[in-house]
């Protein structure tokens, strides 16, 4: 897994040829603090990770457990922080999957009536004159199924169950 200091070398690396003074300025923080988060003389504190986050285009998160992991003393607490760490690495791949899952059309939106765009589905159930709707084979319940399309016509189609 990647040390925070990675993610601030990273960060540098894509300011260029900037001075150390010109490129703290940029993720807030003084060229001393940036000197000592180099040298590893200090670990970077929440805003400088924010700031690197920020920068990456990155979840910020990431950064601060790669701190928090690098400043636990005890073995258990820099085991709690290697766990969260690939949490998140897990949380990332399912938001990615979910986001691609997302920008897909539902089938609502794939299908087309008589050539146009079907916009919007309803669906209705029509109760019984008492108010309840028996689901038994003596009982009759209607369904309408409502499509609205892209020109604000309106086709419908009438079934028993």
């Amino acid at each position: 897994m990647r040390t925070s200091i990675s993610y601030l070398e990273e960060a540098l690396e894509r300011m260029g040829d900037e001075t150390d003074k010109k490129k703290a300025e940029r993720l807030k923080m003084t060229p001393q603090a940036l000197s000592n988060y180099r040298k590893c003389v200090s670990r970077m504190d929440n805003f400088a990770c924010i700031m690197v986050g920020r920068y990456l285009g990155i979840d910020p998160m990431k950064i601060m457990a790669a701190c928090e992991e690098e400043r636990a003393k005890s073995e258990e607490k820099q085991e709690f922080w290697r766990d969260f760490r690939k949490t998140l690495s897990g949380l990332a791949i399912a938001a990615a999957l979910g986001a691609t899952t997302m920008a897909a059309p539902s089938t609502a939106q794939a299908y087309t009536v008589a050539g146009e765009q079907m916009t919007n589905v309803y669906y209705v159930k029509f109760r019984s004159k008492n108010g309840t709707a028996r689901h038994s084979s003596t009982s009759i319940s209607y369904h309408l199924l409502i499509q609205r399309t892209a020109t604000a016509t309106w086709r419908g189609t009438c079934t028993t169950t």
